[in-house]
């Protein structure tokens, strides 16, 4: 099993003009080809919160091939899925 931390920054602009930067932490835990994604929280009882159990990646034709990296599916998850955990 491989654990890997990576981060994913979102900017938020206000109508004021105003923006607003933020930073959130996940755990990625790939195993056997399933990525299980985690929300990781300063709260001590609950430091991490399963967000999203993916076990295949899905293509842009609405198919489904297997995860050939870690990195794949961090770009999967930054690019499609980080609002997730909002």
């Amino acid at each position: 099993m491989s654990n890997t931390i990576f981060s994913v920054d979102s900017t938020k602009e206000y109508a004021n003009g105003s923006v607003e930067i933020t930073t959130k932490n996940y755990k990625l835990d790939f195993e056997n080809k399933t990525a299980n994604i985690y929300l990781l929280r300063e709260d001590e009882e609950s430091p991490e919160i399963m967000i999203i159990q993916q076990p295949w990646n899905p293509t842009p034709d609405g198919g489904r091939e297997q995860w050939e990296s870690e990195e794949q599916v961090i770009e999967w998850f930054k690019k499609d899925k980080n609002d997730a955990a909002d």
